[in-house]
């Protein structure tokens, strides 16, 4: 394997031998490789000395469910903090047929430069090309220009305007797989305006002519335990859900079992039994039927779950793709708004201009609190994202994220930690969330890896907080967040790919200790870069106001979050 190291100020360009001692990490596990061995944690993330990596899993390329997506990472502009953020399509595939473990973007153009486009052809040659005729472009027609020109088989990463104005809350889009729709995000912490900073619209690549054939040690036990995760996952009732209704099944239980759905900026209370009919994963589904649309659609070639969907209007019109749980929760009962209709023109407007949808959400509640427009407002929210994608001077100020957002308006109620916004669910009714939003090195991030138990209360939760978070660090290695159901239903599966892959002895103890040293590597990145255990902690309002839905706070010290981290070695007095 290699890496393919581009100057996006010189464009000169080179493939590298990858390094033989981290084949055992894979995306975010190698985003926290490349940024220990070459980020300076002081850096200015727009500025030069920031670069982007891409990266793909460690099992890229087995056929192991889900293993063909991409991560990628750099230090965030949003939070200032390590960033990492993984996605579908078929960069990540085309990356491993030309055997590209990572891609580097590196230093930044002058200011008078012209954007440019990168392209990397079947062969693996690089080619920097004009981006004149996609600027100013969101990313649904500059993905259809693409396709156009490349044909339908070419991968692509592609900004929209968000990026381009430098928006600290725009993702990088990816086209999903069969669809060619670009609504798969590496969407949270601003990875899209490091992008930006360097002045590339868009990364195409064109359909490989080779193939890779990976070096196994025991192809028997490596093709055992493949073909039991994908049997695990497809015979799970919970995963069955994701390919029906997508991430939208969440709605149940946030509604009912733990009743964490945000709430008008996450005042909380409970959903009424008129607002669950008509907002719920049932319903969903039958408008769904109606309108032609269908879930049941994979990211990227491999992807067994297949949680994305197609959503259309009444008319059978196409509106928007990948639909999820938190887009719809952020955009409709936090801002007050019960319309799957609005949340999906919402969300076409944030792939097509390229932010992060639950930014966006947190964004829009943030100006129906400071009175912008009203609560409930649909058309008015759209035009709040029409008004970012125009570049007006509130949509500027949006694009800087809910902080500065919040402090323009007066708005003290502002659902982020360390600048980034919670995603949808409410820390005081399901604790374990609000403990992976404090503790997450990336800011409020959900999928850091939560405990979801509704019958303990928040210390017993915050017992069990750390070997959770393990757990996910060692999904993160190789798949999407939704493959915990796979990771857990054989306690053999992942260690007996790692032994046929790599050979040696694989158990769960020694895969935690590649998650203990991803959480010291983000730490310690965060410490140098100026962070304390301070800032491990959530809004005032979490903490002093209970959620009428259960009359819970967030009564957790800085002192109890901090030493979850003691048995990994990754507390702050330990770096």
């Amino acid at each position: 394997m290699k890496v393919l190291r581009i100057n996006t100020r010189t464009k000169e360009n080179h493939y590298e031998p990858f390094k033989e001692e981290w084949k055992i990490y894979g995306q975010r596990g190698l985003i926290d490789k490349f940024i220990e061995a070459e980020l300076d944690p002081k850096c200015d993330p727009l500025g030069p000395d920031n670069k982007l990596f891409i990266v793909t899993g460690v099992f890229a390329g087995t056929g192991v469910p889900s293993s063909g997506r991409i991560s990628g990472g750099a230090k965030s502009p949003l939070t200032g903090t390590i960033k990492e953020s993984t996605s579908g399509g078929m960069i990540g595939p085309y990356m491993t047929s030309q055997e590209i473990k990572g891609i580097v973007l590196e230093d930044q153009p002058a200011a008078d430069d012209p954007w440019q486009v990168i392209k990397i052809d079947a062969d693996g040659n690089v080619e920097f090309l004009p981006a004149d005729e996609y600027m100013g472009k969101n990313t649904y027609e500059v993905s259809h220009m693409i396709q156009h020109k490349y044909g339908d088989k070419a991968g692509a990463l592609v900004l929209g305007r968000a990026g381009e104005m430098g928006y600290k809350v725009a993702s990088i889009m990816a086209i999903e797989f069969n669809t060619g729709h670009p609504c798969r995000a590496m969407g949270r912490g601003g990875l899209g305006a490091v992008l930006g900073s360097k002045k590339i619209k868009a990364i195409i690549m064109e359909k490989p002519n080779g193939k890779y054939v990976p070096p196994y040690v025991d192809k028997a036990k490596f093709d055992a335990a493949k073909k039991g995760i994908a049997t695990v996952t497809k015979e799970n009732p919970k995963c069955q859900g994701f390919t029906t209704k997508g991430t939208a099944g969440f709605l149940t239980g946030t509604n009912q079992t733990t009743r964490a759905i945000p709430i008008q900026n996450f005042r909380g209370g409970a959903v009424t039994p008129e607002q669950r009919e008509h907002f719920g994963p049932e319903a969903w589904e039958a408008k769904n039927k109606v309108s032609g649309g269908h879930g049941s659609v994979p990211c990227h070639p491999g992807c067994v779950m297949r949680c994305s969907n197609i959503y259309n209007d009444p008319q059978g019109n196409h509106i928007t793709s990948g639909l999820e749980y938190e887009t719809v929760s952020l955009f409709c009962p936090n801002c007050l708004i019960w319309d799957f209709d609005v949340a999906a023109r919402l969300d076409r407007l944030c792939d097509e201009m390229g932010i992060d949808t639950i930014e966006a959400g947190n964004l829009i509640a943030i100006c129906m609190d400071g009175g912008v427009i009203e609560w409930g407002d649909g058309d008015g929210a759209i035009k709040l994202l029409e008004g970012m994608s125009e570049g007006t001077e509130l949509g500027r100020i949006m694009g800087e994220g809910t902080v500065p957002l919040g402090k323009h308006l007066g708005v003290t109620r502002v659902p982020q930690c360390k600048g980034q916004s919670f995603a949808a669910y409410d820390p005081r009714t399901q604790p374990g969330g609000g403990i992976a939003y404090a503790l997450s090195p990336q800011g409020a991030d959900h999928s850091v890896g939560q405990v979801v138990a509704p019958d303990k209360n928040n210390r017993e939760i915050l017992a069990m907080a750390g070997n959770r978070m393990l757990d996910q660090c060692i999904v993160d290695n190789f798949g999407c967040t939704l493959m915990n159901a796979a990771y857990f239903g054989q306690p053999r599966f992942v260690p007996d790919l790692y032994e046929g892959l790599f050979g040696g002895e694989w158990d769960k103890e020694k895969l935690y200790e590649i998650g203990r040293e991803m959480f010291r590597i983000e730490r310690k990145f965060n410490k140098e870069a100026g962070f304390g255990p301070e800032d491990d902690m959530l809004p005032e309002f979490c903490v002093k106001e209970a959620n009428p839905a259960n009359d819970n706070k967030f009564d957790l010290t800085v002192e109890e979050l901090e030493e979850v981290f003691r048995p990994m070695g990754a507390c702050y007095d330990q770096l």
